[in-house]
């Protein structure tokens, strides 16, 4: 198969996946409440990466075999075993950054689906797409070396994207649906920033931590459904239709939109060219708009659309500099 014809359907797949997220919750969330949603969502994604860490361990064990087989393995045991001490070790140092990084993972989910729960899925969605210019605040803040320059601009460019969206372009008034969903999806936004940023930074396998990120979201939500919802969704299944397409949906989100786009998105990332990848990131608000236009039947707002123009346009400054190509 040409190279660029796949790439065309990695990137396809990938926006089919992101975009359908907000329509898809927000129609979930008819059936399903924000608790119950979040444990399908991260039980799917734990599942997901489940399959890939085990897919992986299963093609390293035959490549040992190989190696064993042909003789290449007789002055390689103690290296391994040294390597093994090393990884044992790293796990124990990074565990805290792990639990944060998983917390934060959760806390996205949680506040984005409690935004999507309380307003339009068109103004939860643009709010959130705030997050990548929020990545270069966080970075800058961590760092202690403060905003300038191309990142200064950028977030300031979104910053007026936001404020365009929550006035509708009249500066004099405030239009908001409700002003506490609008803060809990700019939290959801702070909170993805925060994990991108935090992650990034950890020395360990990328499989194997999103694999620790699921296990500890699957926990939390679980135990916010034991103290704040109930498991009888689950036997409401069997018996009524609408709910067991909400808990299909739901397995949807967290399996593929959530778990299996993150795992192609890092594959594009490694294997694709840049322009691709940066295509595939500038178009998703707008093919989630569209998606929200169509399933929903919500109509998107000049002052919405304003804003998420200049959301995108501070993303765009962001990362104008990136080179054409990465290396395959």
């Amino acid at each position: 198969m040409n190279k660029k014809y796949r790439q065309g359907i990695l990137a396809a797949v990938l926006l089919l996946a992101w975009g359908s997220y907000s329509a898809g919750s927000k129609k979930a969330l008819q059936e399903l409440d924000v608790f119950q949603l979040n444990q399908f969502v991260f039980l799917s994604a734990l599942l997901v990466y489940v399959g890939i860490c085990l897919g992986k361990k299963v093609k390293a064990r035959k490549k040992m075999r190989i190696k064993t087989d042909n003789g290449e393995m007789a002055g390689q045991m103690k290296a391994e075993k040294n390597a093994e001490f090393s990884d044992k070790v790293l796990w124990r140092r990074e565990r805290g950054k792990l639990l944060l990084c998983g917390c934060l993972a959760w806390g996205y989910f949680f506040f984005y689906n409690l935004a999507l729960y309380r307003l339009p899925a068109m103004e939860a969605s643009i709010i959130n797409y705030c997050f990548p210019v929020l990545i270069l605040v966080f970075d800058a803040w961590l760092k202690r070396t403060g905003l300038r320059g191309r990142g200064l601009l950028s977030s300031l460019t979104a910053l007026a994207g936001v404020i365009v969206l929550l006035t509708g372009g009249s500066p004099g008034s405030v239009r908001l649906s409700d002003m506490t969903g609008d803060a809990l999806a700019f939290a959801a936004a702070c909170c993805w920033a925060l994990f991108s940023v935090l992650s990034a930074r950890i020395r360990l396998p990328i499989a194997e931590s999103n694999l620790c990120y699921m296990a500890i979201g699957t926990l939390l939500s679980a135990l916010a459904v034991l103290r704040f919802s109930s498991f009888g969704f689950v036997t409401a299944c069997l018996t009524d239709g609408d709910m067991a397409c909400a808990v299909a949906l739901a397995v949807w989100l967290g399996g593929v939109s959530f778990a299996l786009s993150n795992y192609l998105w890092l594959y594009m990332l490694g294997h694709c060219s840049l322009e691709t990848a940066a295509a595939v990131s500038f178009l998703t608000p707008f093919v989630t708009v569209v998606m929200i236009a169509v399933l929903l039947g919500e109509r998107i707002l000049m002052g919405q659309f304003a804003g998420l123009l200049l959301i995108m346009l501070g993303i765009w400054i962001q990362q104008a500099h990136l080179p054409g190509k990465r290396n395959s």
